[in-house]
């Protein structure tokens, strides 16, 4: 939710299956001064087949995206903060 007239969304593009990738959006997000109330994840993919014939490259890349990420991401402020709920009156 937008709070004020010079509040508006911030979105960042980066390759999420790079190594380092979530340091990098920590590094943005944490030396822009900005207050990070909602952080939307919009990555993630996924794969079939039998794992001995699936493509190392990729189940490798799936897992950084999938897990390495989410989890960096999970922990660091200030991209994740306990919200309290929203004002009845708002």
């Amino acid at each position: 939710m937008v709070r004020g007239e010079d509040e508006v969304p911030v979105c960042r593009m980066l390759d999420l299956s790079l190594p380092g990738s979530a340091a990098t959006l920590y590094a943005q997000t944490s030396s822009s001064g900005r207050h990070v109330d909602v952080l939307v994840n919009n990555a993630g993919f996924g794969d079939y087949g039998d794992f001995t014939e699936t493509d190392v490259q990729k189940n490798h890349d799936m897992l950084q995206v999938n897990i390495v990420t989410f989890e960096y991401c999970g922990y660091r402020e200030p991209l994740v903060r306990t919200c309290e709920p929203p004002n009845a009156d708002d």
